[in-house]
């Protein structure tokens, strides 16, 4: 089981890194935005050394989705990783396209194995935009989740328990 260190001050600085970040933004409105906060209870690097997230705008009819981002953030143990690494929580901002206010969005983050591409635990949501609102979407990759499918609008949330919500 992943340590638990304090994690307060961290989602502070996540937060107004996030913000400051998505303020420089295209969008019209800045306060306008979607930001994604990833974290797993699997060890890191020896279980999970990699967060693979992508981002996929819905179609106009609701029915595809088209991929418009997509990183791999390496991970680190360590309290303060160096360049290029990311201790957990970690989060990444999303704000529309202009023009793509009412337009869905779906976000998926996959926990992949230490040294494969083989996802050990997977979260999609499809979520959207509201104007002039800041919404959090925390995408949990636990182990309780990694067998379990829940129904259209739920996800696995809980670490202890094996629960949709």
């Amino acid at each position: 089981m992943l340590e638990r260190r304090p994690t307060s001050l961290r989602f502070l600085f996540l937060g107004f890194a996030a913000l400051s970040l998505l303020a420089l933004s295209c969008s019209e409105d800045p306060s306008t935005q979607v930001v994604v906060l990833m974290d797993t209870d699997y060890v890191v690097p020896t279980d999970v050394d990699r967060i693979r997230a992508r981002v996929l705008k819905v179609s106009e009819d609701g029915v595809g989705e088209t991929e418009t981002w997509s990183q791999e953030f390496l991970l680190s143990s360590e309290e303060e990783p160096g360049p290029g690494l990311y201790s957990l929580p970690a989060s990444f901002g999303v704000v529309p396209a202009e023009g793509a206010m009412d337009r869905g969005i779906v976000i998926e983050v996959e926990a992949l194995r230490s040294g494969s591409d083989a996802p050990l635990v997977k979260r999609r949501v499809r979520t959207g935009f509201i104007e002039g609102k800041f919404l959090v979407v925390r995408m949990l990759l636990y182990r309780a989740c990694t067998d379990m499918i829940c129904a259209e609008g739920e996800s696995c949330g809980c670490e202890d328990a094996a629960a949709c919500l």
